[in-house]
């Protein structure tokens, strides 16, 4: 299969969009990060870091938007597998770094907050807890990052009862873990919300990455941070972009098959019960029907019913055509099954089934 340079360039501008706004996202997370690291002593060399992370991410950004792969391919001309394959392992090499950089940047928050912590619960070691109460104030107030203040004060409020009978290093011991595992926690929390916030005027993506998170935010963990969030952010941005892309074509296959005279209201498009298919049906005044079953890839089959013998393939052929016009992928191989129609009117005696099997996400 082979497409179409248009076809190409298309499918590399969406990717780039989606890429675009992941980045401008992750500029104003890291922006944050850095805000919060620079309220803390000694965290000079990560903000450092933090802002090399920024310089990288806009490369990336200037790079991806420059459009290179545009001054190679003629437009006249099909692009072989082995170029598409090129330009799809590109934007995919950028999302990996891309996400790296969300990594990093997560961790280095996490080393600066965990190195702060360290450092105060050190100096409470092996002293005397002849006023208890005191020194737990004392503690709480160490702590400039407000978070870890909060932390720190439900620590206590949580677990008075039983810290009066345990020794200085023991209850430091219990608030260290008790603090970096619900750091994790409301950082979690405050990725999903973020990402939410991302996707606000999009209802499916937002319950995607809802979905999603249940899972990452209940087994996060200090300890397994870094790889729980890389692993959360794959999937659910794959989710989004897969669901994005099968709008898309649905969104052009309903006005190619308006466009062909098929009449298609909202109650017409519907989503099966597990999320997995969507299904179009469009209906001529004269009574030929054309259905449409959109996969989760973005592959799709189609029916057109009620046609006389070979009628069929003047709508069928134009509709190929008019997605064509759009950018969207299809094989020019697929089955043709002909049938009795299930209903009779006065052009309808056969029926076609075409399954395009290899209709190319975009």
């Amino acid at each position: 299969m082979s497409k179409t340079a248009r076809e190409v360039l298309m499918d590399y501008q969406r990717s780039v969009n989606h890429i675009t706004r992941d980045i401008n996202l992750l500029r104003e997370t890291i922006l944050k990060i850095i805000s919060e690291c620079k309220e803390i002593d000694n965290s000079k060399l990560s903000v450092n870091e933090l802002e090399q992370l920024l310089i990288e991410l806009n490369l990336f950004d200037k790079e991806i938007n420059e459009k290179a792969y545009d001054k190679k391919i003629p437009s006249d001309t099909h692009i072989a597998v082995e170029t598409f394959k090129e330009i799809n392992n590109y934007l995919q090499r950028k999302v990996d770094d891309i996400l790296n950089i969300k990594v990093k940047a997560q961790e280095i928050r996490k080393n600066v907050l965990a190195k702060e912590r360290e450092l105060i619960l050190k100096k409470y070691n092996d002293i005397s807890l002849n006023n208890f109460k005191n020194i737990f104030e004392k503690i709480i107030l160490e702590f400039k990052n407000l978070n870890q203040k909060n932390i720190a004060q439900l620590f206590f409020d949580q677990n008075m009862s039983k810290l009066i009978n345990m020794n200085t290093n023991e209850i430091m011991y219990e608030l260290n873990e008790f603090i970096k595992n619900q750091e994790a926690k409301d950082s979690a929390e405050n990725i999903v919300k973020e990402l939410v916030n991302n996707y606000k005027d999009d209802s499916d993506s937002v319950n995607l990455i809802k979905n999603e998170a249940l899972t990452f935010v209940k087994k996060i963990s200090s300890d397994n941070f870094s790889m729980s969030y890389k692993e959360f952010i794959k999937e659910t941005e794959k989710k989004i972009t897969d669901e994005e892309i099968r709008k898309d074509i649905v969104r052009k296959i309903i006005i190619s098959i308006r466009n062909l005279g098929f009449n298609v209201e909202r109650e017409n498009v519907l989503k099966s019960q597990d999320g997995n298919n969507i299904i179009i049906r469009g209906e001529k005044i004269t009574g030929e029907t054309a259905t449409f079953k959109v996969n989760l890839d973005g592959s799709y089959i189609y029916d057109f019913d009620g046609y006389e013998e070979h009628e069929h393939d003047k709508d069928s052929d134009a509709f190929i055509q008019k997605l064509r016009d759009f950018g969207l992928g299809t094989s020019n191989e697929f089955e043709k099954v002909y049938r009795q129609p299930t209903f009779k009117n006065k052009n309808a005696s056969a029926k076609i089934l075409k399954n395009n099997k290899n209709t190319k996400k975009n």
